[in-house]
């Protein structure tokens, strides 16, 4: 059998025959007022005229609600604050030309391109390991999946990076998008496009793709 190596400080090894990743891949999105946007507000595909590859990811977030350190996976649920929805934006033409890619940050980084909403559930009330998920674009049907499938699982997150780091209250956790669950559209997102985001008893976060408004000679953009 397949010898699986170790994991990672936080979590269990997986079995030989489980061909999931051994452990959850992290990226850090800016905390900064811009990029995290509410329910109805436009998410803005900048520099519309040359970057044209967005797209779309309905994911649960997690709220933590008490300081992070080398918490066991059975634990976590005792940390967190509570969850609402996400829409991960992505820019997926990133660096491109350029040949070096998977530059998290330029393709996920930019101002609006993390709407998040309508409003905080405390985690008392969810299961984020049994939770189903839906998403339109354009009115379109993108997704329709469960937290269930998920490689890891939001507890499976949380304890993997508090063993990296302490994680600080009010830190927000992307759960990102069990896979095969996305792609939906069968193209690109375009200005004019409806988002609709939606776990189950999360309410739902719907936010329109507009093209950058033209910008004033004051503008730092």
């Amino acid at each position: 059998p397949r010898k699986v190596p170790p994991s990672m400080p936080g979590l269990w090894e997986r079995a030989a025959n489980d061909d999931r990743p051994q452990n959850p891949r992290l990226f850090l999105i800016p905390n900064t007022p811009e990029v995290f946007i509410g329910d109805g507000d436009p998410v803005i595909n900048w520099h519309a005229d040359r970057r044209k590859d967005y797209e779309y990811e309905c994911e649960l977030l997690g709220i933590v609600g008490r300081p992070m350190r080398r918490v066991p996976v059975d634990q976590v649920k005792n940390y967190m604050f509570g969850y609402t929805n996400t829409n991960d934006i992505s820019d997926r033409q990133e660096r491109a030309p350029d040949p070096i890619r998977q530059d998290w940050l330029v393709q996920k980084g930019w101002d609006s391109m993390k709407p998040v909403g309508p409003f905080v559930v405390p985690q008392e009330f969810v299961d984020p390991l049994n939770m189903r998920l839906k998403m339109t674009v354009a009115g379109q049907q993108v997704q329709d999946s469960n937290t269930n499938q998920a490689w890891h699982s939001m507890y499976e997150y949380a304890a993997y990076l508090s063993n990296m780091l302490t994680v600080p209250v009010g830190t927000v956790i992307g759960l990102g998008t069990p896979p095969g669950s996305h792609g939906g559209l069968g193209r690109h997102m375009i200005p004019g496009d409806v988002q609709v985001c939606s776990y189950e008893g999360l309410g739902t976060l719907t936010n329109t793709l507009i093209a950058e408004p033209p910008r004033t000679t004051t503008s730092s953009r």
